[in-house]
């Protein structure tokens, strides 16, 4: 299972991804530059060709930004359920020392109650 650093290593990466992917289509068009003709059949392909890539780049970049959130949640969740797993076996700790400081052969007046695994859901 990944560990929760893992997954906002991932956050990061994917956060950085979208950023340079929409850093990457600003003023696009722009940088036909002054020497570009424009006009005719050709412009138009060209500048419809980049606004499809422009729409490309802010969906995907949304989509980046979306999976880096999930990573965090996830981050956030396995953070959780290690502090919980680490109470659980401090308490299965003092429940195994309870049990094995009965002393054998005689009824005990109350076994101690053995603590519960954490769940998990990511």
């Amino acid at each position: 299972m990944p560990s929760a650093s893992d997954f906002d290593a991932a956050a990061t990466a994917l956060t950085k991804a979208a950023a340079e992917l929409t850093e990457w289509m600003v003023g696009t068009r722009d940088r036909f530059g002054p020497d570009t003709i424009s006009g005719g059949a050709l412009t138009q392909v060209c500048h419809q060709a980049v606004d499809e890539a422009e729409q490309l780049a802010t969906s995907t970049a949304e989509a980046l930004r979306s999976q880096a959130a999930l990573c965090r949640q996830r981050a956030a969740a396995v953070r959780s359920y290690e502090a919980a797993l680490g109470s659980y076996q401090a308490a299965m700790n003092d429940w195994r020392d309870t049990v094995n400081d009965l002393p054998s052969g005689v009824a005990a007046p109350a076994m101690p109650i053995r603590p519960a695994k954490p769940g998990f859901a990511p």
